[in-house]
């Protein structure tokens, strides 16, 4: 199956809709959400019987990335940004992969038997809907190494205030 196929399924986000069709607009992509609709569509996602049980290992619902490293990430695109010509494409999103990865932060307490943990990976996108991963000040990175929640980042989120 290539990326611009899909699949059927019962999820509402599986649409026939290929890929290059929703590399429109990428700077502006994403929408701002009142705390209470993001309370329902989390609530939807936990009580939707594909999710893992919350007493599951498997059970996650959202990442961790400290500001910093958010900053970090921001600036280089920044910058990246800034030296590109105006004809040129420019960085206008981030996409989040999923994956799994090791741990290599020493602030991160559990120690899993095979190292790794689920992970999102953010990519830079440029404005023709083209993944960009060599803008790291420090070489060939990009920004994973989340904390996955509840499991392994503590249970206080906005749903238990």
């Amino acid at each position: 199956m290539t990326m611009s196929e899909t699949k059927t399924t019962n999820s509402p986000e599986f649409v026939t809709v290929t890929c290059d069709k929703m590399k429109v607009n990428l700077a502006n992509a994403g929408e701002f959400i009142t705390v209470e609709a993001a309370a329902i569509s989390l609530g939807k996602y936990l009580s939707d019987p594909s999710t893992p049980a919350t007493n599951e290992q498997s059970h996650i619902f959202g990442h961790v990335f400290g500001i910093n490293n958010l900053k970090k990430v921001l600036l280089e695109i920044d910058i990246y940004n800034s030296k590109q010509g105006d004809k040129d494409p420019k960085i206008a999103a981030i996409k989040c992969y999923y994956g799994i990865s090791e741990r290599h932060d020493p602030d991160f307490p559990l120690k899993p038997q095979n190292g790794e943990f689920r992970d999102l990976i953010l990519m830079p996108v440029l404005d023709n809907g083209k993944d960009k991963h060599n803008i790291s000040l420090r070489g060939d990175e990009i920004l994973s190494g989340s904390r996955p929640c509840p499991n392994q980042c503590g249970e206080d989120s906005f749903l238990n205030q």
